[in-house]
């Protein structure tokens, strides 16, 4: 009975300290988007600078599109699943975030969206896509990093 607690208290703790991991804000910086088609292959690439905002409770994500003006899109996370080790250098944080999408000139919309955070070897990769029933394909954007930092 004693190692079963024991053991429990251990899973516990890892788990708390797991999911505190994810707790730390994370700002990366990003030259070019990439569109990805269902199978992974590269759809469309851009050039647009891209700055994206992740604290514990919500994102935030501006960016420039090539034809001009500006986009921004922010809301709360939800359903977060964090397996992140170390100072974001291994691991997968997925969440998922009922955002609003603003662009200039009032346009705006809600959008349910996913996103992964992955690190392996201390390089992180962004992915962001539209939340869509099963069965659809959901639309894919890879963002590549230029910068990352974490608090």
């Amino acid at each position: 009975m004693k190692r079963y607690i024991l053991g429990m208290l251990i899973l516990i703790v890892g788990t708390i300290s797991a999911q505190a991991q994810c707790d730390k804000q994370v700002k990366i910086k990003c030259e070019k988007t990439i569109r990805a088609n269902p199978d992974g292959s590269t759809a469309e690439e851009q050039n647009m600078p891209v700055d994206i905002l992740i604290t514990k409770d919500s994102i935030k994500i501006n960016a420039v599109p090539p034809e001009g003006g500006s986009v921004e899109i922010a809301g709360p996370l939800s359903e977060k699943n964090c397996k992140m080790t170390g100072n974001y250098t291994d691991g997968i944080y997925t969440f998922k975030s009922a955002a609003l999408l603003k662009k200039d000139g009032g346009e705006t919309r809600e959008m349910n969206l996913v996103f992964k955070l992955e690190a392996k070897g201390g390089k992180i990769t962004f992915y962001g896509e539209k939340d869509v029933p099963q069965g659809q394909d959901p639309e894919r954007m890879i963002f590549e990093i230029k910068e990352q930092k974490v608090n």
